[in-house]
């Protein structure tokens, strides 16, 4: 009976443990924006039809899983990005520095990363 005691109070202690000392992950706080007039957010123009073009803007840091097709340029803003995309069934990723862009041939983003 002391012996299963003492493995259940081992057990409980090393869980407490567990818990206190486990780092905690970073919160990804990364969202959807609208872009208005602003430069400085993380914006990815796509074609929605043959002469019709769109964009949506991403704030904050963080990483975020995506699925948007026919992107021809990201421009990065105020932030360090990188994009994950997939071209003709290969992927690819490319980091772009504050204030620069990225031109592509239609290709589908399904990552964003803003740093």
């Amino acid at each position: 009976m002391k012996l299963n005691l003492r493995k259940v109070a081992l057990g409980a202690l090393a869980v407490l443990a567990l818990t206190f000392v486990t780092p905690a992950n970073p919160a990804y706080a990364i969202n959807s924006v609208t872009c208005g007039n602003r430069t400085d957010f993380l914006k990815v123009h796509f074609m929605v039809s043959s002469n019709v073009g769109s964009a949506r803007c991403y704030a904050n840091s963080g990483s975020v899983a995506v699925n948007i097709s026919g992107v021809y340029r990201v421009s990065a803003g105020a932030n360090k990005v990188t994009v994950s995309y997939d071209y003709n069934r290969r992927f690819y990723s490319t980091t772009i520095d504050k204030g620069g862009s990225a031109g592509f041939k239609n290709v589908r983003v399904y990552g964003l990363r803003i740093w």
